[in-house]
């Protein structure tokens, strides 16, 4: 009936240790996920769109021209995303108590929308790749 304490002290160590470890590899994996899913939406309209895009480019649109169309496609997907979880972040933070301050968590919310947002600027960079690699002639190309 006798526990050595600190073996339960090493115990409850180990397991906060493991789940906040889950907790950080959940984290990244959501962010992951989140920038893959984004960027496959704007790509995949993209691709839907080709002949489209191969029309305006024959008519004297520039590649960047269409980079820059997707960009603020991928810039108002991230807006509406970063406004909706800020809102539910925040009424998430005022119904439970919370051990810092409200602008020490929003601050950290803070950090990882913008570092969202350079990992979605570096994603747009790779699609830009993509766009200038197509030609006037495959974009216009039908495929049956």
């Amino acid at each position: 009936m006798f526990q050595y304490i600190p073996d339960v002290i090493d115990d409850t160590t180990r397991i906060s240790d493991l789940l906040s470890w889950l907790g950080n590899v959940t984290f990244y994996i959501a962010i992951f996920l989140s920038i893959t899913c984004i960027y496959i939406v704007v790509y995949g309209k993209y691709q839907l769109q080709r002949r489209h895009w191969g029309i305006y480019r024959s008519l004297g649109m520039r590649s960047n021209s269409i980079y820059n169309c997707l960009l603020l496609e991928v810039l108002a997907y991230f807006t509406a995303a970063a406004i909706i979880s800020a809102s539910l972040y925040g009424v998430f933070l005022f119904v439970n108590r919370v051990s810092y301050s409200m602008a020490f968590y929003f601050k950290i919310f803070g950090v990882t929308v913008f570092a969202v947002l350079l990992l979605l600027l570096a994603a747009s960079l790779f699609m830009k790749q993509t766009i200038t690699k197509d030609s006037i002639a495959s974009l216009l190309k039908v495929e049956e």
